[in-house]
């Protein structure tokens, strides 16, 4: 009995200090992503692994890992406001093709390419960088998704588990899982038309463009989907309630901190402000300087009629006729600033990450969506009671003034917004620690076989059983329809008639 238990204390030990050579592709997303990958890196890093971060952006100068640039960055992309939903598609096609002609050509990433196998996991993105498949090609490591979007019924269903539509809001969609029956209909059909133009337009592009530098390769789209465990950026108390599989982790708010003491000049100005701060930023894609001149002369005038102080994210050197209340940066430390006491209202683009931020911080929320998933988290947003949201089509100085007021004067947002805090803070493990531990989990178990739903081993049909109900409804209706001709025959042969009566 002895022996045996101190096998195992030794087996959990050599687990816990075993360190792993750990590889993770993130080419083809934003900055924010890039951050989610980079924090997870440096988290791995900071427990013994070795990780080697490959993606669209230089080196970080206080790197934990070792990090290759692909040689292209999405941020050579266009005027996000001047994309509508099938340029986005047309977008995400374009950009891959030239972050693939990137990697493929780079000797660092072709390097890595040919010792893939010395990598006891490979963590890549799961939401459109198909242009990483040619690493699994004949990989014996682990291959785990990572799902920067949240909640995302396609890369769940890569495992087999095919969230009903009737609760999960595609992507694209403006509308939140509380759907009625009209956006119930347009769900279904909007994640039909984009996933028709993804599978049979997008897909086939990269696979010929793989090709080119991988002869005979296998299918991407089957080496891509085929992760043994997905870690999703989402929380479900953000996010809504899922059936999730025990190799689909949430580890939403991982990139969420407490709050940094502010540099002094921003110091100086939050310390001026008698009525608080707003904090305004469109994220680490859109940028500011690409605002329509109009919605920007609305938002110039609303934030100039406001007692409150802006600090507002502006890629570009100056804006003409800004007023006193208002500072611009290239660069804000979004995290401190939001966990200040003096914050009181964030307008945001409503993406993933900047709500994930604002709810950790218990921050109510303008949103103002663009483009991607904005519109769904906007709408979940405001369901919630965290935040309301406008239209960039329908905004004008008035509505700007009203809604900061209604949140900064209404305290059940704020109230709302502090009780969910405290619940995402209120964790067994931090992100951080889950995504950690199912990492490792994986690895010493291979994949994690014993893990895997057998729901992935069929089909849509099959799934929904739309076969077996075929079936018994054409044995009852063939059961109907002989019991019919049967009567008929007995009818016709006198034996239905009532006996005559003597």
């Amino acid at each position: 009995m002895k022996l045996w238990t101190i096998s195992v204390l030794f087996m959990s030990l050599a687990a816990q200090t075993m360190a792993y050579n750990i590889l993770v592709l993130a080419p083809f997303g934003s900055w924010s992503e890039y951050k989610l990958a980079k924090i997870l890196g440096d988290s791995l890093a900071g427990v013994g692994h070795k990780v080697t971060l490959v993606s669209g952006f230089g080196p970080s100068n206080d790197s934990l890992i070792t990090e290759i640039f692909v040689g292209s960055s999405i941020n050579e992309a266009g005027n996000i406001f001047e994309l509508d939903m099938m340029q986005i598609i047309s977008y995400a096609s374009e950009n891959q093709k030239r972050f693939c002609n990137s990697m493929y050509t780079n000797n660092d990433v072709l390097d890595i390419w040919k010792h893939r196998n010395d990598f006891d996991a490979i963590i890549a993105f799961s939401v459109i960088n198909e242009i990483i498949a040619p690493f699994l090609i004949e990989y014996t490591g682990t291959y785990i998704g990572l799902c920067p979007i949240g909640i995302e019924g396609w890369q769940i269903s890569n495992q087999g588990n095919r969230l009903p539509k009737s609760v999960t809001p595609f992507t694209l969609a403006n509308f939140d899982e509380n759907m009625n029956f009209l956006e119930r209909v347009l769900n279904v059909l909007l994640e039909l038309v984009i996933w028709q133009m993804y599978d049979y337009d997008m897909v086939p592009q990269i696979q010929t463009l793989l090709e080119n530098y991988f002869p005979g390769m296998p299918p991407a789209v089957d080496l891509y989907r085929n992760y043994s465990l997905l870690l999703i950026n989402s929380h479900f108390a953000m996010d809504g309630i899922y059936p999730l599989l025990p190799n689909q982790v949430e580890i939403g708010t991982l990139t969420a901190t407490l709050p940094q003491p502010l540099s002094m000049d921003l110091q100086e100005f939050v310390d001026g402000a008698a009525h608080g701060i707003i904090y305004f930023s469109l994220g680490s894609y859109a940028k500011s300087t690409d605002i329509p001149k109009t919605q920007m002369a609305m938002l110039l005038e609303a934030f100039g009629r406001l007692p409150q102080h802006v600090i507002w994210k502006f890629e570009g050197d100056h804006i003409v006729n800004l007023p006193s209340n208002v500072i611009t940066r290239k660069w804000l430390p979004q995290q401190d600033i939001l966990g200040h006491p003096q914050t009181l209202v964030l307008i945001s683009h409503c993406g993933t990450f900047g709500i994930q931020e604002a709810t950790f911080h218990g921050v109510p929320v303008l949103g103002v969506p663009i483009s991607f998933d904005q519109h769904r988290n906007a709408a979940r947003l405001a369901r919630k009671g965290y935040g309301l949201f406008l239209n960039w089509d329908e905004m004008t100085v008035e509505l700007i003034v009203e809604n900061i007021n209604i949140l900064i004067k209404d305290n059940t947002y704020r109230e709302r917004l502090q009780a969910m805090s405290h619940a995402l803070q209120d964790q067994k493990e931090s992100p951080k620690e889950r995504a950690m531990w199912w990492i490792e989990y994986a690895i010493r178990h291979k994949g994690a076989p014993h893990m895997h739903y057998a729901g992935k081993n069929l089909n849509v049909i099959q799934y929904n059983m739309v076969d077996v109900w075929i079936f018994l409804i054409v044995i009852l209706m063939s059961c109907v329809s002989l019991s019919y001709y049967c009567l008929r025959i007995c009818c016709r042969k006198g034996l239905c008639r009532k006996p005559k009566q003597e």
